[in-house]
Formats: structure tokens, C-alpha cells, sequence
């Protein structure tokens, strides 16, 4: 199974794109989901002049843009929107991958990928994307 290796250059660019399209949005926080959104959520702060990232879900409000590294199954994603619309917030979403299929689509895709295969993204170890993808591919 081939891997889909991204670099430290792509994920820059990325991050510039979910920037300029969340200042479109009117976003006003930013969340990252632990672990791979979290990087790339940090990047795009920078590029929107430090904006506030948010450490808890409960912080989470509807001018906040979830973001995540990638987008496998979408159920994940699923159950914290049903969670925060319990609450009546509705937040935007962003993804640098989004595997194409899945449950969920988010506002801003940076990447569609079709079929399954591991992504190892730039933080990560072959190794460990290859964990990711298998953790994944057992529907979490």
C-alpha cells in the first residue's frame, strides 16, 4: 500500500489557505483537534495575527473553526458536532485532508483524497502513520 508522505512546504501552504478562507468566514477562535489539528491549528493562528486557540471543547462557540489534519470516516468529527449542537453551537470546520466519502465534509477542504491509503504527515513518523491509518481503518 503506497503512502501519501506531505511536507513541512504543503503543510505551510495549507495552512495559508485555511487562513484566508477563515478570515472570509468571520471566524474569531480557533480549535485543533489533538494531535494532528492541533499543529496545523497553530499555523494558522500565526497567519491571522496570533488568534486565540482554544483549549477545551466547552470553549468551542459558533465563531470558532474546528480544524483537523485529516478527515477519514467523518464520525469522529460527527459526534463533537452533535455534542456542541446540543448545545446550540454550530461552529465552521476546516481539514487539510479530506477522504473522499466520508460522513462528514467540512467548510474548507485544502486536499481530497479518494480510496484508503495512509498519509503521514509532517510531524509523523512513517511508523506512525501507518498506526494512524490502521486505528483508523478499525473505526476507532
Amino acid at each position: 500500500m503506497k503512502l501519501l508522505a506531505l511536507t513541512a512546504c504543503q503543510e505551510d501552504r495549507a495552512a495559508d489557505k485555511i487562513a484566508r478562507r477563515a478570515r472570509r468566514l468571520g471566524v474569531e477562535k480557533l480549535y485543533g483537534i489533538k494531535r494532528g489539528g492541533l499543529p496545523l491549528a497553530l499555523k494558522v493562528s500565526y497567519r491571522m495575527d496570533d488568534m486565540t486557540i482554544v483549549d477545551r471543547v466547552g470553549r468551542i462557540t459558533s465563531d470558532t473553526l474546528i480544524i483537523d489534519d485529516i478527515i477519514h470516516s467523518g464520525k469522529t468529527m460527527q459526534r463533537l458536532l452533535h455534542r456542541l449542537e446540543m448545545r446550540g453551537v454550530y461552529p465552521w470546520v476546516a481539514c487539510w485532508i479530506w477522504r473522499e466519502n466520508a460522513s462528514y465534509k467540512p467548510h474548507i477542504i485544502i486536499r481530497t483524497i479518494k480510496g484508503k491509503k495512509p498519509v503521514k504527515f509532517p510531524s509523523e513518523t512513517k511508523k506512525s502513520a501507518l498506526a494512524s491509518f490502521k486505528k483508523s481503518e478499525q473505526g476507532r
